[in-house]
């Protein structure tokens, strides 16, 4: 790729706006961020199953059943909710596209799951980028802009 599409650190709004922190340096924790893009995806369902199985009481297994895990579980059965519909926030505030400037930005400029934990966090990452530890990356991100 010749020009990278992401701004990289010195924009940061996938950082700042993920409830899950799973935002590294060039890279997701991919099996944290699915507790929120997939809230009610296959592991949630193996693993309430597996309580359901595990749990002895009848009584408490027919609770378990009618409950809302159960509920959310089955519509995601269903109609896929949760399952691949979770969050979305990073890609909701990414400015990436020519319809961010005049659809989205009035509304999704401010970010108010910042902190100062994540813009922490992004000053290493811009500075690592300065630094040039970003190189091995850029074959499949592409070439960040200079200013």
């Amino acid at each position: 790729m010749e020009r990278a599409l992401c701004q990289g650190p010195k924009c940061g709004r996938c950082l700042s706006s993920c409830p899950g922190d799973v935002i590294g340096q060039w890279e997701r924790d991919w099996p944290a961020c699915d507790k929120y893009r997939k809230p009610h995806g296959f592991k949630k369902l193996t693993d309430f199953l597996g309580e359901v199985i595990d749990t002895k009481d009848t009584q408490i297994q027919k609770e378990m059943i009618r409950s809302e895990d159960s509920f959310n579980l089955w519509q995601s059965i269903l109609r896929g909710a949760g399952a691949v519909t979770g969050c979305r926030r990073c890609q909701d505030v990414c400015p990436v596209g020519q319809d961010y400037e005049s659809l989205l930005k009035d509304v999704l400029d401010l970010i108010p799951e910042d902190s100062a934990k994540k813009q922490s966090s992004l000053a290493r990452m811009l500075e690592a980028v300065t630094a040039g530890d970003y190189e091995n990356q850029s074959r499949w991100i592409g070439k960040l802009d200079e200013n």
